[in-house]
C-alpha cells in the first residue's frame, strides 16, 4: 500500500486526476446537506426545492441546449 502511495504521489497527472475527482464528489453530491442547511435558516420548506433544482436545472439545460449541436469544433467533420 505504501509503494502504491508512493507511485500516486510521484505521478502530477495522477494526483491532479485524484484531486479532480475528490472536488467533484464533495461539491458535486452535496444532497445530503440539504436538510441541513434549510434547519439552519429556519426554511423547512426549502428542502423540497432543493432537491428539485437539479432536475429543474437538467430540464432547463435540455430545452435550451440545442444550438451546441451547430457550434464548429476544430477536427470536427460533421
Amino acid at each position: 500500500m505504501v509503494e502504491g502511495l508512493r507511485y500516486a504521489a510521484s505521478r502530477r497527472d495522477l494526483m491532479g486526476t485524484y484531486l479532480v475527482d475528490i472536488a467533484a464528489m464533495v461539491f458535486a453530491m452535496s444532497t445530503a446537506l440539504y436538510p441541513f442547511l434549510a434547519d439552519q435558516f429556519g426554511t423547512p420548506q426549502a428542502v423540497g426545492l432543493l432537491y428539485s433544482a437539479g432536475a429543474v436545472g437538467s430540464l432547463i439545460a435540455s430545452l435550451t441546449g440545442a444550438w451546441t449541436a451547430r457550434v464548429q469544433r476544430a477536427g470536427h467533420r460533421g
